[in-house]
């Protein structure tokens, strides 16, 4: 950034996906920033909207391998950070269904009560496992907390390859 700011590499085209590194001064020197929400664009002071680029998020994974399986009796529900697993297990507490629950860490957890009966918890697994957790449930749950940053599109667009039904929230950009 500083050696094209300097004109040193003058022809050297930059292009930088972390976009939430970049305050609207930085921006400047970068010619284009990939996100995946358009709605991160509007945040951003009008005369350097343009170098912002809005690409969907695309899904990661062997998705063949989990295309034919029968759906399970569960709830699906995955991913790290910024998510409100406290909120869905106390809607799940108490009903006559299971919820699973995979996450990083006891960190991106973030529930410090007992789990209810009906909800089960896994940690961090490969990324054929998670999806074939997702391919066998009913439907997915993606509960975001309230962000700047979008956060929770791997996993949402995961499970809609997988022809999961998905229910979120649109509080964390997610909404394209």
């Amino acid at each position: 950034m500083i050696l094209n700011k300097l004109r040193l590499i003058p022809r050297t085209k930059l292009i930088a996906t972390t976009h939430f590194m970049f305050n609207d001064y930085m921006a400047q020197f970068v010619d284009r920033i990939i996100v995946y929400s358009s709605s991160q664009i509007k945040r951003h002071h009008p005369s350097i909207q343009n170098k912002y680029i809005y690409i969907p998020l695309p899904a990661d994974g062997e998705f063949e391998l989990c295309q034919s399986v029968e759906p399970g009796d569960y709830i699906f529900s995955g991913g790290g950070d910024h998510r409100d697993f406290k909120s869905l297990i106390e809607a799940v507490k108490g009903l006559n269904v299971k919820l699973k629950i995979v996450t990083f860490s006891p960190k991106t957890f973030d529930y410090t009560g007992d789990l209810p009966d009906n909800c089960e918890l896994m940690w961090r697994m490969p990324r054929p496992d998670f999806l074939k957790l997702i391919a066998e449930s009913l439907f997915v749950v993606v509960p975001l907390q309230k962000g700047r940053y979008p956060h929770g599109h791997t996993t949402i667009v995961q499970a809609q390859c997988l022809g999961k039904a998905v229910l979120s929230n649109t509080d964390a950009s997610v909404e394209d």
